[in-house]
C-alpha cells in the first residue's frame, strides 16, 4: 500500500506547469520526498480507500477516488479496509500503520468538556426562561412551577462540574421535558 508523507505547495517548475496554472488555476503540491500529488495520483489502486490525515495523525478525508483528496499540509495512506463508523470528523487516527479511535489530549479533553457543559447550560436556560416567565405573572401551573424547580436544580449541578477533571465526569441527569 502507498504512503506519502507531508505535501506541501511549490511554485510551477517549468512552461507546462506554469501553463496548467495560469489555464486551470491549478495548485502544485509535492511530498517530503519531492514526489509530485498529481504523478501520485495515478499511482493508487481503484479498488482502495485513500485516508488524508494532518500531522497529529487525525484523519480528515476518506475516498477511494485520490482525485478528490486536497493533499495540502496532510499525508496520504492508502488502505484496503476501514473500520465500521469511521469518520472525517476528528474521531480517528492514523498512526504506526493502523487506524485507531483518536486518543485525546488532557487539554483537549478539558476543552470538550467545557463545551459540552456550555451546551447543556445553553438548553437549561432556554427551558427555564419561559417558565420564570410564567411564575413572574403569576400565571404558572403547579407543573410548571415543579418544572421550574427541577430545571433549576439541574443548572445548579452544571454549574458546579470541574471540566478540568474531564474525562472523569459525572454529569447530572437533565430533566424530562
Amino acid at each position: 500500500m502507498l504512503h506519502f508523507r507531508k505535501f506541501s505547495r511549490y511554485p510551477p517548475s517549468n512552461e507546462d506547469e506554469e501553463e496548467i496554472e495560469k489555464r486551470y488555476k491549478a495548485i502544485f503540491y509535492r511530498s517530503e520526498d519531492n514526489q509530485d500529488w498529481y504523478a501520485c495520483i495515478s499511482k493508487f489502486n481503484n479498488d482502495t480507500y485513500k485516508i488524508k490525515y494532518d500531522s497529529n495523525g487525525i484523519i480528515v478525508a476518506i475516498s477511494k477516488d485520490a482525485s478528490t483528496i486536497c493533499p495540502e499540509n496532510g499525508s496520504i495512506v492508502e488502505v484496503e479496509l476501514l473500520p465500521d463508523n469511521i469518520d472525517t470528523l476528528g474521531n480517528w487516527q492514523y498512526s504506526n500503520g493502523s487506524i485507531k479511535l483518536r486518543s485525546y489530549t488532557q487539554d483537549e479533553l478539558i476543552a470538550h468538556a467545557y463545551e459540552h457543559k456550555k451546551k447543556l447550560l445553553s438548553k437549561a436556560n432556554a427551558v427555564i426562561m419561559p417558565l420564570e416567565d410564567a411564575v413572574e405573572l403569576d400565571i404558572s401551573t403547579v407543573q410548571e412551577i415543579t418544572e421550574l424547580t427541577k430545571w433549576k436544580r439541574y443548572r445548579i449541578l452544571l454549574n458546579r462540574i470541574d471540566c478540568t477533571t474531564a474525562p472523569d465526569i459525572v454529569w447530572p441527569e437533565q430533566p424530562k421535558e
